[in-house]
């Protein structure tokens, strides 16, 4: 992942990142989406051409899942 260094740092700046700040939780979630290293992931899994949607989870949340095989 890269970005340009003028935009990190404007981003820096706009936020006043190198202070110490005490931001609530709304202005961190838009620190986050603002932030030039943040990525927006859709993974989807297509197998014969066709997506799969076996756990039909819905694709406006995250979710993080863990599959565990002992042998």
């Amino acid at each position: 992942m890269e970005a340009d260094p003028q935009r990190l740092k404007a981003f820096i700046e706009k936020w006043n990142l190198l202070e110490e700040n005490d931001y609530d939780i709304q202005m961190q979630e838009q620190i986050e989406r603002e932030h030039p290293l943040n990525m927006d992931v859709d993974v989807q899994a297509v197998l014969n051409g066709e997506t799969l949607e076996h756990y039909e989870l819905d694709p406006s949340r995250g979710w993080a899942i863990h599959r565990k095989a002992d042998m």
